[in-house]
């Protein structure tokens, strides 16, 4: 892996499963690192060739035909345009009929644009999308010195805080259930809670990551205190 990705290796040794990183240059994807649990655990040694175009990553070393490359290739495409930060997505293998559960995590770093992938294998029924990614990225959130809330796209459930977020607000994940509690607890104010929203919503619907820091934003926590 090129020297300036060394602090995307590290965050990709943290996840819990086997994962390999991703770069998009310009539509065109490549395999740059692998983390040592899918290193020893998914395929041989000399399959193990990082800096390989993804589709001969996902051919060679995941084994997947041309018709699951392809449709691999069209979610990630998809993921991309759509702007979702985190997504699952799952193929069926119809060699052993097991399920392979995908996780993908976008991140922008040094004006380029990465995804970090984890799998699972599932010989049953393909789990929740919201479970892979919590076992995936438990260890990152959980080191990270912010607050993180995961929700889920469709009804906006919460589904995991860090224990940071925790000291942050002192509202538990019982006492935050969705997005729209979240918002109530947080911005209690009712001007001042639209004005929040209607500039994170323009924010990430803009795509533009400059406008997706919103410093200065005050929040009540649990106690009453204006953070």
């Amino acid at each position: 892996m090129p020297h300036d990705f060394k602090p995307l290796k590290k965050l990709l040794e943290l996840i819990e499963l086997p994962s390999f990183l991703v770069l998009n240059s310009k539509g065109k994807f490549k395999v740059i690192g692998l983390n040592d649990k899918l290193k020893g655990n998914s395929f041989e040694e000399k399959k193990n060739n990082e800096e390989e175009s993804l589709e001969k990553f996902l051919t060679a070393a995941l084994r997947l035909d041309s018709k699951l490359v392809s449709e691999f290739i069209g979610k990630l495409n998809v993921i991309i345009d759509s702007k979702l930060f985190d997504a699952s997505y799952s193929v069926k293998l119809p060699a052993n009929h097991q399920i392979l559960n995908f996780n993908f995590s976008l991140l922008d770093y040094k004006d380029q644009s990465f995804a970090f992938i984890s799998l699972k294998y599932n010989s049953e029924e393909v789990k929740k999308p919201e479970t892979l990614k919590i076992e995936s990225f438990k260890t990152i959130f959980e080191s990270l010195p912010i607050g993180i809330a995961v929700n889920t796209i469709d009804d906006n459930k919460s589904v995991y805080f860090n224990e940071k977020f925790y000291d942050i607000y002192g509202w538990s994940q019982k006492d935050i259930p969705d997005v729209d509690t979240y918002l109530l607890k947080a911005y209690p104010d009712a001007a001042y809670r639209k004005e929040i929203y209607e500039k994170v919503i323009g924010g990430i619907a803009s795509g533009n990551p400059k406008k997706m820091s919103w410093p200065g934003i005050r929040i009540m926590t649990k106690a009453g205190e204006k953070k």
